[in-house]
């Protein structure tokens, strides 16, 4: 399953107001997230359990994904988003330099600046919706970048777990 998807799914499951400045509330949104990759459970520490690869894992071995494969497939879908706008970018550039060829030579054709004007628009909204998805996935991507970071993360879980 996509980052997108993941996080776009929470975003329209979760019935809690979250304040990302607010240290636990950013943790249940990454807890959240995590869910059908690591299990965490609190038992004098935090225990984490690796879904996908059924089996227990240390901090360290979580640290490791979390800078490294968790960061390559955001990247990697970031950069699918911005390839497919790109695309559909340079389909509607094309058209729409053919409709203003058109409309040069014809100039009373309305129809034809009516189809320009919707494609102007579409693209307008591919970009926004694209930038949303990517800024999405990038804030993902920024989060807990170092070792402390990611001791604070834990930390935080921990009170969350023994608190939920």
């Amino acid at each position: 399953m996509s980052w997108v998807k993941i996080i776009n799914d929470f975003s329209q499951s979760n019935e809690r107001i979250l304040n990302f400045n607010n240290e636990l509330h950013l943790v249940f949104y990454v807890k959240n997230l995590l869910k059908d990759h690591y299990n965490f459970t609190c038992d004098k520490g935090i225990k984490i359990y690796d879904i996908k690869n059924n089996k227990k894992i240390t901090k360290d071995k979580f640290f490791y994904w979390w800078c490294f494969q968790r960061h390559e497939e955001l990247l990697k879908e970031e950069e699918t988003i911005f390839n497919n706008f790109n695309l559909l970018k340079n389909k509607i550039n094309e058209t729409m330099n053919k409709l203003s060829k058109i409309i040069n030579e014809e100039s009373n054709d309305d129809q034809n600046k009516v189809k320009m004007n919707t494609l102007s628009k579409k693209l307008k909204i591919e970009a926004e919706k694209s930038n949303i998805l990517i800024n999405q996935l990038k804030s993902f991507r920024n989060i807990y970048l170092t070792k402390d970071s990611m001791d604070i993360f834990l930390s935080c879980l921990k009170i969350l777990l023994e608190n939920a």
